[in-house]
């Protein structure tokens, strides 16, 4: 929507333009992380221009389409900017600022100017439980008979070798008093 600057030192005129993107930037080895929503191109100035040693802060405000939000089920919460450092794909500071019935409008802070993302964080996979009967236990008729993990090997064969040292430790005391 637009970049606001603030700069350490006074440019005059500056002119700034925006690329919104079919796809990545060509300028970038790397896709980045997350569920894209938009790529972009911002150049600001003439080359040596918008490096941190001249702006102060900049700030990009931007709009998410809810109804992708929705379609993706991701929250407002989960938009970062992301922008291209020249080696790696780095989080901005991305605040949420307002929503409306079409759009949650956002905030990025930078200094400086490249290729950005707009992205959505994606959930870790939540791990299920696997519940395994013991080994031996029928299983009701037409169906497989669950999986046996190998957690629950290890575990019967721990326990195997303990009852095996038990086993030994008990028959050596036993001999040995007898003796």
């Amino acid at each position: 929507m637009f970049v606001n600057i603030t700069g350490n030192v006074s440019l005059g005129v500056v002119t700034g333009t925006v690329e919104v993107l079919k796809g990545t930037s060509t300028l970038v080895n790397a896709a980045p992380g997350g569920l894209v929503y938009k790529n972009t191109n911002i150049w600001i100035g003439t080359l040596g221009m918008a490096v941190p040693k001249n702006i102060k802060e900049a700030l990009i405000k931007f709009r998410v389409d809810n109804s992708w939000m929705s379609a993706n089920s991701v929250a407002a919460k989960d938009i970062v900017l992301m922008k291209w450092d020249g080696s790696s794909w780095i989080n901005l500071e991305t605040k949420v600022l307002s929503k409306d019935d079409t759009n949650t409008y956002l905030e990025g802070k930078t200094n400086s100017f490249s290729p950005f993302a707009i992205t959505a964080k994606l959930a870790a996979a939540k791990p299920t439980a696997t519940i395994t009967p013991p080994i031996g236990t029928p299983t009701p008729a037409g169906t497989a008979p669950a999986p046996v993990e190998e957690s629950s090997i290890m575990t019967w064969i721990i326990g195997l070798i303990v009852l095996v040292i038990i086993g030994a430790g008990v028959y050596f005391l036993v001999v040995k008093k007898n003796e």
